[in-house]
């Protein structure tokens, strides 16, 4: 039996400044805030990852409850557009 292991973020959802708005998502890193304000963090964690050179996939995990939320690929994930539903086509929901 093999046993993969990733590196793991934490999404943490910022409170919403009305109704009309979407939520906003902080992104840790070992503790570390890598991504603030952001409504679309897959992508943006992947260019932050990127950045520090990290390439791979990354499990995403709930701030609050620590939970698995979804897997991103780092490569795929960072090529997406800034906005848009499209980001959704590289994430696996699990």
């Amino acid at each position: 039996m093999t046993c993969r292991k990733f590196l793991s973020v934490e999404l943490v959802a910022k409170n919403k400044p009305s109704d009309k708005h979407w939520y906003a998502y902080d992104v840790l890193f070992d503790g570390e805030l890598i991504v603030t304000d952001s409504r679309d963090p897959e992508p943006d964690l992947a260019r932050a990852l990127l950045a520090r050179g990290i390439k791979g996939r990354v499990e995403i995990r709930d701030g609050k409850t620590g939970k698995h939320r979804s897997t991103v690929n780092t490569e795929a994930a960072a090529k997406l557009p800034r906005s848009g539903p499209h980001h959704w086509a590289l994430t696996r929901q699990l």
